[in-house]
């Protein structure tokens, strides 16, 4: 055994360039391979960072023509989904992107998100610290406010606490910080972009509710206890159909999925 290891070690010292590009595969591919664990460890074997997550639910659009494919969902819709039905106990919409944002003196990217108000029902989540978004700031044309993921405020103000009343710039707009959320809250997650930053529906205004074309939002619902997901199925296809008969032009063909 011995005599082998010397024979690989004088070979290897030989051949230095082989050598050098081994190293570095293997090194390129543990690497990838440590990545590749901790997103299946953050993903699939981490408990997700809210309660009883098998009763949250994304609300899609579809239609006939490709009735297995959903995607987002428009503001008039949502807003009848919401009206009638009753599988729900709360149903909320999110609008992300990662967007220019600046942190003090620091500019960067970040993952912002604009939610409305009952999105935290959905994922019952409250803030570590402060508070979340009051009625007032919820109005349209009320106060800007902006809330943080735990990691963000570590990251940029030392500690959670610290974060509260800071100043964020987006969209040459300053958004005071009003409440951090818990460790490990970054809901909703696309592709590799996280959430980091929410702020209320209300700062871009009423228009979203305006046009049944415009399928701009992402949905999400919780059940009600005792409401199968095949029951609050049955009760969307209702509500469709009731939908393209109140709308024939904008909902014709549009199934929920």
């Amino acid at each position: 055994m011995q005599n082998d290891i010397r024979f690989a070690i004088r070979s290897l010292l030989k051949h230095k360039g082989f050598t050098v590009a081994a190293v570095l595969t293997l090194a390129l591919g543990l690497g990838a391979n440590t990545a590749i664990f901790s997103v299946v460890n953050s993903v699939l074997f981490r408990p997700l960072p809210y309660p009883e997550p098998d009763s949250i639910v994304t609300l899609q659009t579809a239609w006939r023509s490709r009735p297995t494919s959903g995607g987002n969902v428009s503001g008039p819709d949502f807003l009848d989904w919401k009206r009638q039905a009753t599988s729900f106990e709360a149903m909320a919409w999110s609008l992300g992107q990662e967007s220019g944002v600046k942190a003090g003196d620091v500019g960067e990217f970040a993952g912002v998100n604009v939610v409305t108000p009952e999105f935290f029902d959905v994922m019952r989540v409250r803030p570590a610290v402060g508070r979340l978004f009051s009625s007032e700031e919820t109005k349209p044309n009320g106060a800007n406010a902006i809330l943080v993921s735990a990691s963000f405020a570590r990251s940029h103000y030392g500690d959670l606490s610290t974060a509260l009343g800071k100043t964020i710039r987006l969209a040459s707009q300053s958004f005071p910080i009003v409440g951090v959320m818990p460790e490990g809250f970054h809901f909703p997650v696309r592709s590799t972009i996280r959430a980091d930053l929410w702020v209320p529906a209300s700062w871009i205004g009423e228009q979203w509710a305006q046009f049944r074309t415009a399928h701009n939002f992402s949905v999400v619902a919780r059940l009600k206890a005792g409401v199968s997901l095949e029951q609050a199925r049955e009760e969307m296809r209702t509500i469709a159909s009731r939908l393209e008969r109140a709308y024939p032009q904008d909902d014709k063909d549009k199934l929920i999925l």
